[in-house]
């Protein structure tokens, strides 16, 4: 299905979204993994094209399936509080979208399953690969 929203409604919709949270710009920075400068382009409406992984990063954070359920405002089913999706990406050094993939796949997984699902994040370092030192290339 593709994910194409007007940029002006798209911009709206963020900045609805964000306002009915009470939360600022730089927290849903931090939630989202999108840059602050690039939200107030988005809700100002001066990024003309954001990119569709932005707009995912974005819909993701709210609570929300894909770009096109945040548009029409359909919720998943069992919703994750962002702020302990942040928590637990932080503590585990995580990237968020992982985090949240796992967390969805928890809590619709039955009791058998969530001690497999234990058992194998036990496993796992879900760290993210450092990011290369640009500072080193000569």
């Amino acid at each position: 299905m593709p994910e194409s929203i007007d940029v002006k409604d798209f911009g709206a919709i963020v900045k609805r979204e964000r306002k009915s949270r009470e939360w600022s710009q730089d927290h849903l920075a931090s939630l989202s993994s999108v840059p602050k400068n690039t939200i107030q382009n988005i809700e100002t409406g001066k990024t003309k094209n954001p990119h569709g992984d932005k707009k995912r990063k974005l819909a993701t954070a709210f609570g929300y399936e894909s770009v096109e359920d945040m548009r029409e405002g359909r919720k998943r089913d069992a919703i994750i509080d962002p702020d302990v999706l942040l928590a637990v990406a932080a503590e585990f050094e995580a990237p968020i979208e992982i985090v949240n993939r796992l967390a969805r796949w928890f809590l619709q997984a039955d009791a058998v399953m969530k001690c497999m699902i234990l058992e194998q994040m036990e496993k796992m370092d879900l760290r993210a690969p450092p990011k290369p030192d640009r500072r080193a290339r000569a």
